[in-house]
C-alpha cells in the first residue's frame, strides 16, 4: 500500500484526511506541532486499521523546519505528500504584527515548496507519485481583511498548476485542492471568527473537504480541484468580473458581522 505524508496531521481537514487514508489501508507520516495529539491519533489509527504510522512533531513555521523533517524522513518512500498545514491572520493588514505575518509567509508558502521540492525527485525516480497542495477559494482573488493569506494561497494555486503542467509526462500528478470556509479551528487561530464569512452556513465541514481530497487523488486529478459548486462558480465569475466589484464583494463576505 501507498504511504501519504499528512502535513498539519493533528487537527481539521488534515485530521480527517488521514483517518480517510488509513481506512483505506494507506500507511502514514503525520507532521505537525503537537506531539501528543499525533501519537494519540497513531495509537487510534494503527490500532482500528493495522497500519504502519509515524509521527514527526515538527514545527514548520521554524525556518530550518523542512530541513529538520527530511533528515528525520531518510529514505523513506512517499508516494503521496499533501501539504496541509497553514495559517491566516484576520484583520486590517497595518494592524497585524509582522511575526505573524512572517510564520504565515514561512508555513503557507515557502515550507510548501521546499517539502515538495525534496520530495519530488523520488516521485520523478518512480514515475509516480501524488502532490497534493491545500489553496483556498482565496486564491482566486484579492481579500480584503486577509490580504496576506489571500495572496499566500495565489502563490500554491499558481506554483502547483506549473507544476502539474512540467509534470504532465513523468506520472507524478499535482493538485491544488481549494475549499472555501470550513469548520476548522483556523477562524479561531486566524482571529476570524467574527468575519461574515465563518458563519455556520457558509461553512462546509473538514470531513466533506477531505472526502473530496481523498476522491480527486484516487482519480489521478491535476491541476485545481474547488471544493463546492458555489465556490466552483465563483472560481469562473471572479476572474472575469470587474476588480472593482470583485473587491467590494470580497470585502462584504470578510469584513466583521459587528
Amino acid at each position: 500500500m501507498p504511504t501519504a505524508l499528512i502535513t498539519g496531521a493533528s487537527s481539521g481537514i488534515g485530521l480527517e484526511l488521514a483517518k480517510l487514508m488509513a481506512k483505506d489501508g494507506m500507511d502514514l507520516i503525520l507532521v505537525a506541532r503537537s506531539a501528543n495529539k499525533l501519537s494519540q491519533l497513531a495509537q487510534d489509527l494503527q490500532q482500528q486499521y493495522r497500519i504502519q504510522v509515524t509521527v514527526i512533531a515538527q514545527d514548520l513555521c521554524q525556518p530550518n523546519a523542512v530541513s529538520s523533517l527530511t533528515a528525520k524522513l531518510g529514505k523513506q518512500s512517499i508516494d503521496i505528500l499533501v501539504n496541509n498545514a497553514g495559517c491566516g491572520d484576520f484583520g486590517l493588514f497595518q494592524d497585524v504584527e509582522w511575526q505573524q505575518y512572517h510564520q504565515t509567509i514561512q508555513l503557507n508558502m515557502t515550507a510548501l515548496t521546499e517539502l515538495t521540492h525534496a520530495v519530488l525527485p523520488q516521485m520523478i525516480a518512480r514515475k509516480q507519485g501524488k502532490i497534493v497542495n491545500i489553496a483556498s477559494t482565496a486564491a482566486f482573488q484579492p481579500l480584503p481583511w486577509m490580504a496576506v493569506y489571500a495572496a499566500t494561497k495565489s502563490y500554491v494555486l499558481s506554483l502547483s498548476e506549473a507544476l502539474a503542467f512540467e509534470l504532465r509526462h513523468t506520472g507524478v500528478d499535482v493538485l491544488a485542492i481549494c475549499p472555501g470556509a470550513t469548520k476548522t479551528g483556523f477562524a479561531s487561530a486566524a482571529n476570524g471568527v467574527n468575519s461574515n464569512n465563518f458563519a455556520d452556513q457558509n461553512t462546509a465541514s473538514a470531513t466533506d473537504v477531505a472526502q473530496f481530497v481523498l476522491q480527486k487523488i484516487k482519480r489521478q486529478q491535476r491541476g485545481v480541484a474547488v471544493h463546492g459548486f458555489k465556490n466552483l462558480a465563483m472560481s469562473y465569475m471572479s476572474p472575469l468580473s470587474p476588480k472593482a466589484i470583485v473587491l467590494q464583494m470580497a470585502e462584504r463576505v470578510m469584513r466583521p458581522s459587528s
